[in-house]
C-alpha cells in the first residue's frame, strides 16, 4: 500500500450546498446537482479518484480507458471499455473535466484537465490505504461501490476541528464539537441512494473504518413513546494509525454532545440499554402506514413476531424465581464466645440477596427477639450450630456418612503441617 497516496475529492460527488441554513446554524446540503446526482453512475467516487490521483502540477491527468478501468480495480471487457467511454465523455458534457479528443479507443493515451475537480475548500481526503482497506472487505464491485460511497458520505459530514490537538473529551471542556455527526438511515440513503444502510455501516465498524452508537430517548412527560435517536458516527483517522481507543474517546464525546443537544430540545434520554434493530423498526413503520390506508399487513406483522419471539422468551428466562422465607424465625442454638455454653436464639432475618452477607447477618436489629420460649416454630429443619466467627459447624446439619465423606475429601486434597496429600483410610 502507498502510505503518501491521497485524493482531495470535492464533497459535490455526493452532496451539494443549498446556500441556506438549518436550524441550528449550519450550512444544508441536498443531492440534487451533485456528480452522482447527475451521472447515476456508482463508480464516480473511484473514477474522481483516480483522475486527481493522477493529476500531474499541470493539472492534467494522462492515462487510458484500459488503466482507468484497471485502476477501479474492474475487468477489462468490451462492455467496461464503452461504460468508462461514456461515463468520461458524461463528465465532460457536465464541464467536470475537459478531455484532448472525444475520438479514442481504450488503449489510446488522452490528456484529462482536471482543474474543475481540483478545489481548496468543501472536499474530502481519501487515502490509498483507505481505499485499499474497502477494496479489501469484499471481491463484488458493487458492494464496494456502496461501501465507498457509505464511508466517503460519513467522512465528508462529520464535523472536522481546526485545531486536531483537542480531541476526544478534551474537545468538550474547551467547548469545540467533535468530529462526528448524528444522521439517520434516511438522510445516508438520500446522498447515497444505497437502501441496505444497515448493512454497509456495519461492515465499515467491523473493518474498523469507522464506528457509530446511539441511545433511547422519549419526549417530556410521554414514557411510553420510546424511540431510537440518530446514530452518531465517528471516522477513523488514518493520522491516528486507527487507533481505536481514541476513536472510542472521541464517539463517547460526540454522544455526550448529542445528548445534551437533544435534552435542549425537549428530550428525555433514557439510562437503559436497548438494541439499535433499525430493521424491525423500519417493518414496524411501513405496518402503521399500511394499516393507515387500510390495507392487508399481516404478512408484514408475522414477520415481526418472528424477529421478536426469541427477544421474549430470552427476557422471561432472565426472570428469577421468588423465594419465600419463613415468616417465623426458627431457633438456633450458638456457642456463647469464650466459653463452651451454648445458647439458643432466633435465626437473622435476611432477604435473598443478602444471605451471604455477613454484615447484614450479624446486625443486631435483624434478630426478632419477642419469640416465647415456650412457642418454638415446629419446622421440619435441621438444627444449625455456630462457632464464634460465625461457620456453620457441619456436625449439626450433616449426618455421619456425609461428615466422614466431607473429611475424607478435605484429607485428600490438602496438605497439614508442609505434608503431601495424602490417601486417608476411615
Amino acid at each position: 500500500m502507498k502510505e503518501n497516496v491521497f485524493a482531495n475529492i470535492p464533497n459535490f460527488v455526493l452532496s451539494v450546498q443549498t446556500g441556506n441554513e438549518t436550524a441550528r446554524g449550519k450550512n444544508e446540503f441536498t443531492n440534487k446537482g451533485s456528480m452522482l446526482d447527475l451521472t447515476k453512475d456508482d463508480r464516480i467516487i473511484k473514477v474522481t479518484y483516480e483522475l486527481l490521483v493522477g493529476t500531474n502540477f499541470r493539472e492534467i491527468c494522462k492515462t487510458t480507458t484500459n488503466d482507468l478501468i484497471e485502476m477501479c480495480k474492474y475487468p477489462i471487457n468490451k462492455y467496461n471499455q464503452k461504460s468508462f467511454k461514456d461515463l468520461l465523455l458524461l463528465l465532460q458534457d457536465k464541464d467536470y473535466i475537459e478531455i484532448d479528443t472525444n475520438d479514442f479507443s481504450p488503449k489510446d493515451i488522452i490528456s484529462i484537465d482536471t482543474e474543475n475537480l481540483i478545489v481548496t475548500n468543501g472536499f474530502t481526503t481519501i487515502t490509498q490505504v483507505e481505499m485499499d482497506m474497502i477494496n479489501n472487505i469484499t471481491t463484488n464491485n458493487r458492494e464496494r461501490n456502496s461501501l465507498l460511497k457509505c464511508y466517503f458520505f460519513i467522512k465528508c459530514m462529520v464535523h472536522k476541528r481546526e485545531d486536531n490537538t483537542h480531541k476526544g473529551l478534551y474537545s468538550l471542556e474547551f467547548g469545540e464539537e467533535t468530529q462526528t455527526i448524528a444522521m439517520d438511515y434516511k438522510y445516508i440513503n438520500k446522498f447515497t441512494s444505497i437502501n441496505d444502510i444497515n448493512k454497509f455501516i456495519k461492515l465499515l465498524k467491523e473493518h474498523k473504518l469507522i464506528d457509530y452508537a446511539n441511545f433511547l430517548k422519549y419526549p417530556i412527560g410521554q414514557p411510553d413513546r420510546k424511540q431510537d435517536a440518530k446514530n452518531v458516527y465517528v471516522v477513523c483517522e488514518r493520522e491516528d494509525n486507527f487507533n481505536m481507543e481514541l476513536v472510542k474517546d472521541e464517539l463517547k464525546a460526540g454522544i455526550n454532545q448529542y445528548k445534551h443537544e437533544q435534552e435542549k430540545d425537549g428530550w428525555v434520554i433514557c439510562k437503559e440499554y436497548k438494541d439499535n434493530d433499525k430493521k424491525v423498526n423500519g417493518t414496524k413503520g411501513k405496518v402503521q402506514q399500511m394499516q393507515n390506508k387500510s390495507k392487508d399487513a399481516k404478512k408484514l406483522e408475522k414477520k415481526i413476531e418472528v424477529v421478536e419471539e426469541p427477544r421474549v422468551s430470552q427476557e422471561e428466562s432472565k426472570v428469577e424465581p421468588i423465594i419465600e422465607l419463613p415468616k417465623e424465625p426458627r431457633i438456633i442454638k450458638t456457642k456463647r464466645k469464650g466459653t463452651g455454653n451454648i445458647v439458643k436464639r432466633p435465626e437473622p432475618i435476611r432477604p435473598a440477596d443478602a444471605v451471604n452477607s455477613w454484615d447484614y447477618m450479624f446486625a443486631e436489629d435483624t434478630y426478632k427477639m419477642d419469640v416465647p420460649n415456650n412457642e418454638v416454630p415446629k419446622i421440619d429443619l435441621p438444627e444449625v450450630e455456630y462457632d464464634d466467627r460465625g461457620q456453620v459447624i457441619l456436625e449439626s446439619v450433616l449426618s455421619k456418612e456425609e461428615l466422614d465423606a466431607y473429611y475424607k475429601e478435605q484429607f485428600e486434597q490438602n496438605g497439614y503441617w508442609g505434608e503431601k496429600p495424602r490417601s486417608i483410610k476411615f
